[in-house]
């Protein structure tokens, strides 16, 4: 093995001692690619047949796209850790015996070791929308936001300000984790305490109270003419408060907020890359538009050799959206209907797919079609 190959592999070792947090920002300050851990999946995929999966990265078999192929838990065989300079052509080897490849990386890795033959999944895609001079205006021709906004008047429900750590601690283990575990179970991955605090300070925690008693709460943060929705939630993460216009009326406030604070856009933050997300269903009824702009620095390459049954099942439900020439994109099969345009806002194109079709290159250099009106 070569020096330059053998050296992340021994600097990894070391690292893995050191906590997660610490371990992962040495590797960004060091701009070289820590060894990369590899494993196959197999199991029962939403077509009820078997199929199998190569995954990279950390904490990969928890990841978005498992969840969303496989329709129970996987068997897992690790294929060890490999350099990130012999990682492409490692890949190039194990791609062909699987039905489906996800390996996610820093995105600067991506950039300087992998060609353009793979689709770029973003781990996170951002929406936003202008900040309306009134969000009963907006809610005029949308029946459910206007649903929403009938409940937080019927419970009359309020909003207390709070700029204290210990209500943020109370915020984070009552209403932020819970929320958070309940909704997106062992794959939720929960911003830490630190970086929450450090958003309050340029921000906000407003509590969504009903009748005097604390029920939910949002977490702000200012930034130029953004206020971006860190964290959302209701207590205990009870369902139930959600029915009741809780979750809704931590928006509705975060808005008003903004809105005083003279900032003209809303960030809402992160949903998974899918059209489909209920999370990024529920935003897109307040106004919400797909946003290009990076949220954090990691995508999912994503390869198949051929758009088999399992692939088809999974696109079916989950729609993916990938990085297309500096915006983005979304994929779907020509078999479904097209994408409604309240969906596709923010979107360069919707590509479709056909089963039985080999991934044959880049998304540009790919037989795919843009339904009429669909961007």
């Amino acid at each position: 093995m070569s020096l330059r190959h053998a050296v992340p592999l021994l600097l990894g070792r070391w690292s893995a001692k050191l906590p997660q947090a610490v371990d992962r920002e040495l590797w960004r300050f060091l701009r070289i690619g820590k060894a990369q851990p590899l494993a196959q999946l197999t199991g029962l995929t939403y077509a009820g047949t078997t199929g199998t999966m190569i995954v990279g990265g950390h904490d990969s078999t928890q990841e978005f796209l498992p969840s969303r192929f496989f329709a129970s838990k996987p068997e897992c065989v690790s294929l060890g850790n490999v350099s990130i300079f012999q990682l492409p052509r490692r890949l190039r080897e194990l791609r062909t015996t699987a039905d489906l490849t996800a390996v996610k990386l820093d995105r600067a890795l991506i950039k300087l070791r992998f060609r353009a033959d793979y689709l770029r999944v973003p781990e996170w895609i951002r929406s936003s929308m202008q900040i309306p001079e009134s969000i009963e205006s907006v809610a005029a021709g949308r029946h459910s936001l206007g649903q929403d906004l009938r409940l937080i008047r019927k419970h009359q429900l309020g909003f207390v300000e709070s700029h204290a750590d210990e209500d943020l601690v109370e915020f984070y283990d009552t209403t932020y984790r819970p929320h958070g575990l309940g909704r997106h179970g062992p794959a939720a991955q929960l911003r830490s305490f630190a970086s929450m605090r450090h958003a309050m300070r340029r921000g906000a925690l407003l509590w969504v109270t009903s009748e005097g008693q604390r029920v939910g709460g949002a977490v702000l943060e200012l930034s130029k003419q953004r206020v971006i929705l860190c964290a959302v939630g209701t207590i205990g993460g009870d369902e139930s408060l959600m029915k009741k216009g809780v979750l809704a009326a931590g928006y509705y406030f975060s808005l008003q907020y903004g809105r005083a604070h003279g900032r003209t856009v809303f960030d809402f933050g992160g949903t998974r890359p899918s059209l489909n997300d209920s999370v990024l269903r529920f935003k897109r009824k307040w106004g919400a538009v797909i946003d290009p702009n990076p949220l954090i620095c990691s995508d999912t390459l994503v390869w198949w050799p051929v758009l088999n049954p399992s692939i088809a099942a999974m696109l079916k439900t989950t729609p993916l959206v990938f990085r297309d020439r500096g915006a983005l994109s979304a994929l779907q099969l020509d078999s479904e209907p097209p994408l409604p345009p309240e969906l596709t806002r923010g979107l360069r194109r919707v590509c479709t797919v056909t089963t039985g079709t080999p991934f044959d290159g880049s998304i540009e250099k790919r037989a795919l079609t843009v339904p009429a009106g669909s961007c």
